[in-house]
């Protein structure tokens, strides 16, 4: 989790994308599969919005 109140729903799509530069954020990652969605036409952006969007959704069974 990005934020102090581990909160999924204080994230921000933006907060992942700039962490994601960072090597210790999520290190089990593999940040060439996640760029993937650039190739079909998914900018990262929109592609963290999405997964962010649906994580949020089911919070409370990801205990998040």
């Amino acid at each position: 989790m990005v934020y102090p109140d581990k909160k999924l729903a204080s994230v921000k799509a933006k907060s992942i994308i700039k962490r994601m530069k960072k090597k210790a954020f999520a290190r089990s990652v593999d940040r060439n599969i996640i760029l993937e969605c650039e190739k079909i036409g998914i900018p990262l952006n929109e592609f963290c919005q999405l997964a962010l969007n649906a994580m949020q959704e089911i919070a409370s069974v990801l205990e998040l």
